[in-house]
């Protein structure tokens, strides 16, 4: 019977993952967790109370009450928000996981930036419906789609910090994105102009 060598055993635990990746995705979990909470929460304020306004309606191009009424925000069947609950828990779950220490998978990983990026391509369609479409905003929808830019951020630093991505083409564009910090620039950019384009649409 042979016996296990410490280096084979070493070998079949996974990478730990940076700690920096790990708060990151932290805080843009616990930000979508408590967005996604309140938005909820108005949500059904909404169901029993139609008539009456939300604090967050500040006219036509800031009215909470108008988005939250209208298709675009149940698109998938249920509310947009506790879609975004459900998928912020598991970032905050997942973060704090992380920050702890835990070596994750590389399919957690992916998992992980599966949903980073399912969340911000649903988000960047949602903030389209709601300025071209309904012409107004709400203030909890720039809140949890800075923190899904948030968590696209960490996702792809996760895999790189655990020794994946590797390879040519765009996924070694992206591995040497992240590596310099050009990756920031890229999400910085993005985010600033979707609200200039919001502002000026809706301003």
């Amino acid at each position: 019977m042979s016996a296990i060598q410490p280096a084979d055993r070493a070998a079949d635990v996974p990478p730990a993952v940076p700690r920096g990746a790990a708060w990151i995705l932290l805080v843009a979990g616990a930000m979508g967790v408590f967005g996604t909470f309140v938005q909820t929460l108005e949500k059904i304020r909404i169901l029993e109370r139609p008539g009456e306004a939300l604090w967050c309606d500040r006219g036509s191009a800031l009215s909470c009450t108008s988005v939250l009424k209208a298709w675009q925000s149940s698109a998938l069947g249920v509310p947009n928000s506790m879609v975004g609950l459900v998928v912020f828990g598991f970032f905050l779950t997942a973060g704090v996981a992380l920050v702890l220490r835990s070596r994750p998978s590389v399919a957690f990983l992916g998992v992980v930036q599966f949903f980073a990026l399912f969340m911000l391509g649903f988000t960047l369609w949602y903030l389209w419906q709601t300025t071209f479409v309904l012409g107004s905003l709400c203030v909890y929808c720039i809140l949890n789609g800075t923190a899904v830019v948030v968590a696209n951020l960490a996702a792809p630093r996760l895999l790189v910090g655990a020794g994946r991505l590797q390879g040519d083409g765009v996924v070694g564009f992206v591995r040497r994105a992240v590596q310099d910090g050009v990756d920031a620039w890229f999400w910085l950019a993005l985010w600033a102009g979707v609200a200039v384009t919001m502002w000026a649409v809706l301003s």
